[in-house]
């Protein structure tokens, strides 16, 4: 179950969650090559390597990513701001403590509040009801980036024999009761 709290205890979101979630809107594209860093885990794998060979996000100098680590709400605007083709020409925001092109675009979009009417709160973590708000935002902007074409199939050499037939039976998984832009 997806929960923004628990009690009145507001639980963060984190990087890598920030990242899946971003991967996934965009279609969750693969046949990227190895990601670089050590800490990634199989489940965040084709996020990562996504991450990596787009250059939408990066890790540590000490060759991690930590997908544990809370994420600040700047480096989620700047995140989907890479996400969304790094677009410019916007008018300045409207915070005091905040600046540059994905902040601008942020601002615009009305993708996430100001703290206050004059502050952003860049570094201030960004919890997990906000991180649901500000991706079902990004979703809905016009052009958002859209599933890209399947890779192309690889060619494989003809086998000599048949392969056995087989039955498989699937039950839904988790993600099947996730918005459809969230699969």
């Amino acid at each position: 179950t997806y929960r923004a709290r628990v009690g009145s205890f507001v639980l963060p979101a984190t990087r890598g969650a920030l990242l899946n979630m971003a991967w996934r809107l965009g279609g969750r594209p693969g046949g990227y090559p190895e990601h670089p860093w050590t800490d990634g885990r199989p489940a965040l794998d084709a996020a990562l390597r996504w991450a990596a060979a787009t250059r939408v996000d990066s890790g540590f100098a000490d060759g991690t990513y930590r997908p544990d680590t809370p994420v600040s709400r700047i480096r989620a605007v700047g995140l989907l701001w890479r996400v969304a083709g790094r677009p410019v020409g916007f008018d300045d925001d409207p915070w005091s403590d905040a600046e540059g092109p994905a902040v601008r675009w942020a601002a615009v979009n009305h993708l996430l509040p100001g703290a206050t009417a004059t502050t952003f709160r860049p570094d201030a973590r960004l919890g997990r009801g906000l991180l649901a708000r500000l991706l079902f935002a990004f979703d809905a902007l016009p052009g958002a980036p859209s599933p890209p074409p399947p890779p192309p199939p690889t060619t494989a050499a003809p086998s000599t024999t048949a392969a056995p037939a087989t039955t498989m039976t699937t039950t839904p998984s988790p993600t099947t009761l996730l918005p459809t832009t969230l699969r």
